[in-house]
């Protein structure tokens, strides 16, 4: 249903083609998002709704738009505010070993907060199963600057690792995991024996 609208379409008859469908293939990025995006409002919200048409509406023409406005009207909406740490739970799961005086590796790149000193982290961790011993750390992909470690004795405190390459005043700019594993495979690629985090920055 989308592929027809696009001016590289090949099904169909051969005439519909326009005269040179590979070059109206081509889109950048953004274009096709503005496309995907222009068809899911425009068409397939609004799009009839055939045999998957509501029982409740035996005859009536329904769309997934309008199906959302029977809801709202029926039932409301109920806004819900997430609790401060769902920022936390929903970024990607590392289960990872604590390394005394190092911090946890993620991804290549080495992690600390001085809570690891600590004697409670200095054994594995009471996991058992597939990850047995191991302890959860969280990253977001876009940030790679720090990591997200749950402390076990306080759900609701989070402390924030650091990457070890950060200087230890200001920042630097935000990069992201392609930035991470394009320096990384730099690295290997060119056998660059790398002694701390910080030759890495």
């Amino acid at each position: 249903m989308l592929f027809e609208h696009l001016l590289g379409f090949t099904g169909g008859d051969v005439a519909d083609r326009g005269a040179d469908p590979e070059r109206d293939a081509s889109l950048t990025l953004a274009q096709a998002e503005h496309i995907i995006a222009t068809w899911i409002v425009q068409i397939w919200q609004n799009r009839k709704l055939g045999e998957y048409a509501p029982s409740w509406a035996p005859g009536e023409d329904h769309s997934p738009n309008t199906l959302f406005a029977a809801a709202m009207e029926q039932g409301g909406f109920d806004l819900d505010f997430p609790e401060p740490s769902f920022y936390y739970k929903v970024l990607r799961k590392h289960h990872v070993k604590i390394h005394p005086g190092r911090g946890v590796k993620i991804l290549g790149l080495w992690y600390h907060h001085p809570v690891f000193d600590e004697p409670r982290f200095q054994q594995p961790s009471a996991r058992g199963g597939e990850h047995a011993g191991k302890w959860v750390v969280r990253s977001d992909r876009r940030d790679r600057r720090q990591v997200f470690f749950q402390d076990p004795a306080d759900h609701e405190t989070w402390h924030i690792l650091r990457w070890r390459g950060l200087p230890p005043e200001g920042e630097i700019p935000a990069f992201s995991d392609k930035t991470a594993d394009a320096l990384l495979t730099r690295v290997r690629a060119n056998k660059i024996r790398i002694h701390s985090e910080s030759e890495l920055l």
